[in-house]
Parts: C-alpha cells; structure tokens; sequence
C-alpha cells in the first residue's frame, strides 16, 4: 500500500489545506495512493513542521509515501512521483545542485550554513554539500529511522525539521534520486521575478518563503487565484481574484 501524506495543523495549516487539499486528494488517487493529512500534534508543539516525522509510524503500514507540503499546488498534468523516483531510492530536489534560482538566489550558501551548524550540534560526519528540500519527498519502509521521533528531534536551525532530515539522511548513507526543481518549484524564493513568472510551467508549484519575502500579500490569496489558473474549469468564478503580487 502507498500513501500521499501531508500537514494540516493548526488554523493555518487548515486554511492553507481547504485550498490545496482537494487538488492532493485527486492527485493520491491518479497515484493509487490512500490521502493522509496529519492533523493531530504528536511530534513538536513549537514547531509544527515537525509532525512531518509522523512518517515513521505511517512507514510501518505503507510501503512508500509520498510527502507533500499544504502549501504546494500539483498541476493538473503531473506525473506519478512514485513512477519517477527508482523504489530503492529517497526522492526529493537537492537545491543544493542548483537549477532552480536565479543568480542572486544564495541557496549554496544557505544550505552550506546549515549544514556546518547542525554538525556542530549533532556531531561531525563528513557532510559537505548535498542538501535537499523536505517540502516535497519520496520515501520507503527502509527510509523509517530517517523520521523516528521518539527520542527527540534536533534544532534549532533555520530549517530545522529540514536539516534534521538532511543529517539524517547523509548519516545513514542511504541512495539519492533527484526529482528536480520541476517538482519543487520554489516560486517566491527571494522574489525572484523568474522564478514566479515562470511557476506553472513545473509539475508543482511550492509557495515556501512566500510569506518572508513578500510580507504585503496574502499567501492564501496567492494559492486561490494560481488555483484558478491553473484549474480554471474547477475553481468558482468569484475565486479569479486579480495578482496579489506581481513581480513579473
């Protein structure tokens, strides 16, 4: 059995979910999958990003998951993740690669800085470079100890429950696939005007950030009206709501 998992804690996490939970609800089914939202805090009551690591008990009845972030948007033609990744190997999009940002981007940077501060807190274990995304994964019964929660999760970092992964992921040694930027596509990443302008040409569509580097918009009004671009025969027509943002 598979599963299509995501996170809806809290009135945010609903809110952000009755937009796009519909659209990961028909998405499992084009995947076979059984659609999960977590909704029930047993990880981290500071952080809910955290109960990700919910994972490591679905592991224990699904054979593979796919995670998905609330605040992503599938498009309505995206392939099944679970045909693209290899059943041998973790999926996700290494950005630490590149491929996804503009020259101003600072992604190598960013991750580098996590990647030497959480080896300070968790100890030294050769890890250099490889940093992947945690909004959007691929994963197996064999990757479970990269989400065992029961002894406590690790931050604080600035991406916290990703680094933590990350580490976790590079201590085990366990084999990579790159899904690509097409299926992680970070649209408001430091307001990059291409990267937005050019979001509905990905599988998927990820708003994370949207809300530090665009504080005067509203990431829910954000997700409605790219909703009802991209699924215009679906959305209801007082949902065409004009750009929140344009940076195009």
């Amino acid at each position: 059995m598979n599963a299509l998992v995501t996170l809806a804690i809290g009135s945010r996490g609903e809110r952000i979910h009755s937009l796009t939970g519909p659209i990961l609800r028909s998405y499992a089914g084009r995947c076979a999958c059984d659609y999960i939202a977590i909704r029930e805090v047993k990880v981290s009551a500071e952080d809910p990003r955290f109960d990700k690591f919910q994972i490591y008990d679905l592991l224990a009845t699904y054979d593979r998951i796919i995670y998905l972030d609330a605040d992503i948007l599938v498009m309505p033609d995206c392939p099944n993740l679970l045909e693209l990744v290899p059943p041998e190997r973790f999926g996700a999009y290494f950005d630490s690669n590149g491929g996804n940002g503009d020259a101003e981007d600072g992604l190598p940077d960013v991750r580098g800085d996590e990647i030497e501060r959480y080896q300070r807190l968790c100890g030294q274990i050769g890890w250099k470079t490889t940093y992947f995304n945690s909004g959007v994964m691929v994963v197996q019964a064999r990757h479970r100890e990269m989400f065992d929660y029961r002894h406590g999760v690790v931050g604080p970092t600035r991406f916290p429950d990703q680094t933590c992964l990350n580490y976790r992921l590079q201590s085990a040694r366990f084999p990579w696939f790159d899904i690509g930027p097409t299926f992680n596509h970070f649209a408001a990443f430091n307001r990059s005007k291409r990267l937005y302008a050019s979001r509905f040409a990905s599988n998927i569509i990820h708003y994370a950030g949207y809300n530090e580097y665009y504080p005067e918009a509203s990431l829910e009004l954000q997700i409605e009206r790219d909703i009802a671009i991209a699924y215009p025969k679906a959305a209801p027509a007082d949902s065409r709501a004009p750009a929140v943002i344009d940076p195009a």
